[in-house]
């Protein structure tokens, strides 16, 4: 039989969302609900509808971005069931249609419940995450010459407080923070974790070190539990990690690279030539790459591959790798993911949330 929990009155009432809020503000609920759905009702309460991970994820694909309404993803015709049934019933309702989420109404249709399984709960997950934290953040000066790039407020947090809450909020516990820029900042607003029910390690940077130099200190560090994440500490990425993990693990990669599609808009006409006669001209065309998304997950194998006290980039590893005929996966994002790397790029984001 499945497993399962049932949500009711307050845990419950953060799910809700109205069909008038922007994209960006229910993934926001749906990251801190942790249970990968967020409810649309009504002011009575009054279920409308709900919107889960996988809905807005399939917007954005489509999209190409989060300027799209969220009556486009809503599912206004959800699986649901009077508050008054079996729990037998419900259980048989979940798994006859592969469901992981079934409100629960009553006879007003207003939501009073929501029986999810165990496959829609964000469980524990023992995976380190290590975040690299300790750039200068020049391109951002003024605004970085006091306070490190981590620590700039989008909304009414850091960063980095940002890029630590959605992994809470899908399970994950055990951190590696690596700082060097102003890392008191850092350091003593987050201390070692204990406020927040996790735990954080640091890896105090002296020099500059590469990209991932400083990745060879985790040998030193008890209890790394691998494969690990690592991200940057300016990052802002919705997708579901775990879900790379699994990704790495199910294909026995020993290093994986998430990518992610990039447009690069031509302002001139692109002429196209074979045995110099013209084959085709396209104006002004968008182009497709993918660029890596500075997210990755490495096996220990790899980690131990990268030499100590030493200034040491990805693209070393990844070439060392290759040379050496390890497994690289590719793992293709396709949510939000904001490099927040310019003034432009910080502000793009403080105006969308």
């Amino acid at each position: 039989m499945t497993s399962s929990i049932i949500l009711k009155d307050k845990k419950l009432q953060t799910l809700f969302v109205s069909s008038d809020q922007s994209v960006l503000e229910i993934l926001t609920k749906i990251e801190k609900g942790g249970h990968r759905i967020a409810l649309v009702v009504d002011k009575s309460n009054k279920l409308l509808g709900i919107i889960t991970d996988y809905d807005i994820r399939r917007g954005i694909v489509k999209n190409k971005n989060l300027d799209f309404p969220a009556s486009q993803i809503i599912n206004y015709s959800p699986i649901t069931l009077n508050n008054s049934s079996s729990l037998s019933n419900q259980l048989s309702i979940i798994e006859d249609n592969n469901i992981e989420h079934l409100p629960l109404l009553n006879n007003r249709s207003e939501i009073v419940g929501l029986r999810i399984t165990s496959s829609g709960l964000d469980l524990y997950k023992s995976n380190t995450v290590i975040i690299m934290a300790g750039g200068l953040g020049t391109r951002l000066h003024p605004l970085t010459l006091n306070t490190p790039k981590p620590m700039l407020k989008i909304g009414e947090k850091p960063i980095l407080e940002a890029i630590i809450d959605r992994f809470i909020a899908q399970g994950f516990k055990n951190f590696v923070i690596s700082v060097n820029y102003l890392s008191e900042a850092i350091t003593e607003y987050f201390g070692d974790g204990a406020q927040r029910n996790i735990n954080i390690h640091y890896i105090h940077e002296t020099k500059k070190r590469g990209t991932i130099g400083a990745l060879s200190e985790l040998l030193k560090i008890p209890n790394i539990q691998y494969p690990v994440l690592l991200t940057n500490g300016d990052i802002i990425c919705t997708t579901k990690y775990m879900n790379i993990v699994d990704f790495h693990s199910s294909n026995e990669f020993d290093l994986t690279i998430c990518a992610k599609e990039h447009f690069v808009d031509v302002p001139y006409g692109v002429i196209e030539t074979k045995n110099f006669n013209l084959t085709k001209i396209t104006e002004k065309p968008k182009l497709s790459m993918n660029i890596n998304s500075g997210i990755y997950v490495l096996n220990k194998s790899a980690v131990e591959l990268i030499p100590q006290d030493s200034s040491y980039d990805a693209t070393m590893l990844v070439d060392q790798m290759l040379i050496s005929n390890k497994k690289i996966g590719v793992h293709q994002i396709q949510d939000l993911w904001i490099d927040i790397g310019t003034k432009e790029d910080l502000k793009k984001y403080q105006d969308s949330i």
